[in-house]
């Protein structure tokens, strides 16, 4: 009696089940690969995995603003609730490569300055826009920095979250402490350091 047939209806079966976890292995990874946001995360997006700040500089002097935000960056690394966070144990690099769209009318709270609502929103949680000279007056008015909204993403018919922040600041104010407190350190999601005196208990934010 030839074993051929059954080798091969049992080569079959195999490949059948090899197809079947590769499918189900490749549907997987797509589910993860689509973004959703996670309340629990710091980071907001599912599919982030480390904290990314981006600037959009639009001032001559670029490096020295660059040098600023760094040292900001790494004074908000120092934020007694950093450690409880999902942003990982290192300063964060600013990055390059977003572009804020400002409103001619000026930059206010809850205007909108990037993509607005979206299904994809990108890997920064926060974007950093720096203003300087006639434009910073023209578009921040009086106001030396401002929190507003860069993407959201839609939680339920109706309902959306700030996935992406952005503040937007005069190339002046961005060296001084008041910027790395009351801007930078919301903008990542951190509460401005407490006062060592003061006892309330803060907690890190979750989302925005």
């Amino acid at each position: 009696m030839s074993t051929r047939l059954p080798r091969l209806a049992a080569y079959g079966a195999l490949a059948a089940l090899l197809a079947i976890f590769v499918g189900l292995f490749v549907e997987s990874r797509r589910s993860e690969a689509v973004p959703r946001v996670d309340p629990e995360s710091d980071l907001i997006v599912s599919t982030r995995d480390r904290l990314r700040v981006c600037a959009d500089i639009r001032v001559a002097d670029q490096r020295q603003v660059t040098d600023r935000l760094t040292a900001g960056l790494r004074q908000v690394r120092r934020h007694p609730h950093w450690e409880l966070t999902d942003f990982d144990d290192r300063t964060p690099a600013l990055e390059g490569g977003c572009r804020a769209t400002l409103p001619q009318e000026g930059v206010a709270k809850g205007v909108v300055v990037g993509p607005g609502v979206t299904a994809r929103p990108g890997p920064y949680r926060t974007v950093v826009v720096v203003l300087g000279g006639a434009e910073a007056d023209r578009l921040l008015g009086g106001q030396r920095a401002v929190l507003v909204p860069y993407e959201l993403m839609e939680i339920e018919h109706g309902a959306t979250a700030t996935v992406t922040q952005a503040v937007v600041v005069r190339d002046t104010f961005v060296g001084s402490p008041e910027f790395v407190k009351d801007y930078l350190t919301p903008a990542i999601g951190l509460h401005p350091e407490p006062d060592p005196n003061h006892k309330e208990d803060h907690h890190h934010e979750t989302s925005s």
